[in-house]
């Protein structure tokens, strides 16, 4: 799955691009997920900035502190089935977590 496009050019930087557009963000970010997951997958492309070279790739195992914030807007925008999933890998995540600890 390609990463999800990005253009700054109507905002000073990320942040405020974020802070705008929260909604895009998590759908963006829980659709790439979901592919990873399904896909074994260890890393997933998240954003593109359109107009530069950058990308924003993160590894799975490393998604605990989004998947927090993901779990909080979802539950407010009371989209569970989307909860469950996050649920599901943050499980996947912890179980990954705590093999590499014990190699």
């Amino acid at each position: 799955m390609k990463p999800h496009n990005i253009n700054l050019d109507e905002f000073d930087n990320i942040f405020e691009w974020l802070f705008e557009n929260e909604c895009e963000m998590h759908a963006a970010i829980y659709d790439r997920l979901e592919y990873a997951f399904e896909n074994n997958k260890k890393k997933v492309a998240l954003f593109r900035f359109e107009g530069t070279d950058s990308v924003l790739t993160i590894n799975l195992n490393k998604t605990g502190i989004y998947l927090d914030k993901a779990l909080r807007y979802f539950e407010h925008v009371e989209e569970y089935e989307k909860c469950s999933s996050i649920l599901r890998w943050k499980k996947i995540i912890n179980t990954l977590n705590i093999q590499q600890h014990e190699h």
